[in-house]
């Protein structure tokens, strides 16, 4: 049973008009690959996230922050934006919602879908699966020196 413990925020303004045209791409996205959209636009008190789903495994559910913009020559990617002060704040989110809805022992993932929106044409989409990890630690700090 799920249950919605979160309530569903929208913004205003040409800015955030194309992140909504962006998320609403990546959900289109998501759910032609076989995903379960759960909620949008989740707002809690330690951040917010724009996508909950399950995976088309059935049983994995998986954050999702979409990042989109107009792409222009020479810009990074959008989803190039997601920085450690995010990731620290999806991870928040992802154990705040995990206690409240008793997912101990579900499996569970955040991952970063980039959105291209180009002015005529499809959007572009790369979805980066598993990009945030589950835990604080860096990889730099994993390795080790032979």
């Amino acid at each position: 049973m799920w249950r919605r413990i979160t309530r569903s925020g929208r913004r205003a303004g040409a800015h955030n008009a194309l992140g909504e045209r962006g998320e609403r791409a990546a959900a289109d996205h998501l759910r032609a690959a076989g995903f379960t959209i759960l909620w949008t636009n989740v707002v809690l008190p330690m951040g917010e996230v724009d996508i909950v789903a399950r995976d088309p495994d059935g049983k994995t559910i998986v954050l999702v922050e979409v990042k989109a913009r107009v792409p222009l020559p020479g810009m990074r990617p959008p989803e190039a934006q997601v920085n450690h002060a995010k990731r620290d704040k999806l991870r928040a989110v992802l154990a705040y919602l995990s206690k409240a809805n008793n997912w101990t022992g579900v499996p569970r993932r955040i991952d970063v879908i980039g959105v291209d929106l180009p002015g005529q044409g499809e959007p572009v989409i790369r979805h980066h699966i598993g990009e945030v990890r589950l835990s604080a630690e860096r990889r730099s700090a994993r390795r080790t020196r032979r």
